[in-house]
């Protein structure tokens, strides 16, 4: 639970929790013993009080997630090397289309050239370990494409 929510919580006299609303009460003094009461309803779907992510990645986000994942990896090997920074390159592009994604903004980042063609033909046939996730985001695009 964040840390405001749980100082909410404890001052509380009343919590009244449904699915995506919390209802706190509150009651307290002001000025001189008049009572009042305070309700405060928060909306928990925010995932900032709950703690819970406000909502499920798509299939998309989920294997741009495993592309950036294999593309961290290569960059680890290729720390040392010349070839470290065509991969960090590569790595910064795939994170554009994991927050292009995020927004819906994905064909506008890929544009015409492909998958591909936006990482970079020549660095794919370099780094064959990073295919399997190249090839699962390429269906991931077909099924989004299709869906549309």
């Amino acid at each position: 639970m964040h840390k405001f929510a749980r100082i909410l919580h404890k001052n509380a006299v009343a919590v009244k929790r449904q699915k995506r609303y919390a209802t706190v009460s509150y009651l307290g003094y002001f000025q001189g013993n008049v009572n009042f009461r305070l309700q405060l309803t928060i909306r928990l779907c925010l995932g900032v009080l709950s703690g819970h992510m406000p909502r499920e990645a798509s299939d998309l986000e989920r294997a741009l997630g495993r592309l950036l994942t294999a593309v961290q990896s290569e960059e680890t090997r290729a720390i040392d090397s010349p070839d470290w920074r065509a991969t960090h390159a590569v790595l910064q592009r795939v994170e554009n289309l994991y927050w292009a994604a995020k927004r819906a903004m994905f064909d506008e980042t890929l544009g015409d050239s492909g998958l591909r063609g936006y990482l970079g033909v020549q660095w794919l046939a370099k780094h064959s370990r990073v295919l399997p996730a190249v090839q699962d985001l390429e269906l991931q695009i077909q099924d989004v494409a299709r869906q549309a």
